[in-house]
């Protein structure tokens, strides 16, 4: 095998093994907020608002609970979140959320029945795995 054969084949290989590399998933660098609406008796609450906003950033997003009171914020970077939840004839809840890289927090919301100028503050966070 001449030399200029032997640096092709150590070309090749190595664009092999970049292409390997590339394929393995990217470490997870986002998290996810879920929760689920739900009236002080534990009944799901449909098609309540809910409001996640970056603390850092200002940035929102605009949810909807779905048919089972469930809603889901993914790929949020790391960091403070408000969650606000309203619902017509509930009074509004504000949680304060701490989003880690790879991981789901959940922030469900019990919604306490009454005028929605009314606001009820929650604050929740999840431990960080290591």
């Amino acid at each position: 095998m001449t030399t200029f054969s032997k640096s092709i084949s150590v070309v090749v290989f190595l664009c092999i093994g970049v292409l390997l590399c590339s394929t393995v998933a990217p470490a997870q660098s986002t998290g996810t907020i879920t929760g689920t609406v739900i009236d002080e008796s534990g009944a799901i609450i449909p098609g309540a608002t809910v409001t996640v906003t970056n603390k850092a950033t200002s940035v929102s997003r605009n949810l909807v609970s779905n048919e089972q009171g469930l809603y889901s914020a993914p790929a949020l970077e790391p960091g403070k979140y408000d969650v606000r939840v309203q619902a017509k004839g509930f009074r509004d809840l504000v949680s304060e959320v701490e989003v880690f890289a790879g991981t789901n927090t959940a922030a469900n919301a019990p919604m306490k029945i009454g005028d929605s100028q009314q606001v009820v503050n929650v604050e929740a966070s999840a431990a960080q795995i290591n």
